[in-house]
């Protein structure tokens, strides 16, 4: 949150949250509204206004929370000669 601070308000209105970016900031969009669902423990839709006037609409459904998902799901098949960085060693 502090990062996003930096180039952004972030506020709670009618129980969404919504960010704006800093007037030196600007970008793309306008504003992001994120509401939470029934549970309120993750978030359940979220709203972006673009400056063209498009908005995108995202909604999450079936949410289950440690689902089981084996780690090698998230391996990345890096083709062959590609250089890899880990961070922190």
């Amino acid at each position: 949150v502090e990062e996003l601070k930096k180039e952004a308000t972030v506020e709670v209105e009618d129980e969404r949250i919504v960010v704006r970016p800093l007037p030196e900031k600007q970008g793309p969009w306008q504003r992001i509204e994120i509401s939470y669902g029934k549970s309120k423990a993750f978030p359940a839709r979220y709203t972006i206004y673009e400056e063209s006037g498009e908005v995108v609409d995202i909604r999450l459904s079936g949410i289950k929370r440690n689902s089981g998902v084996k780690a090698d799901r998230f391996k990345a098949d890096w083709p062959p000669g590609v250089d890899i960085i880990t961070l922190g060693e």
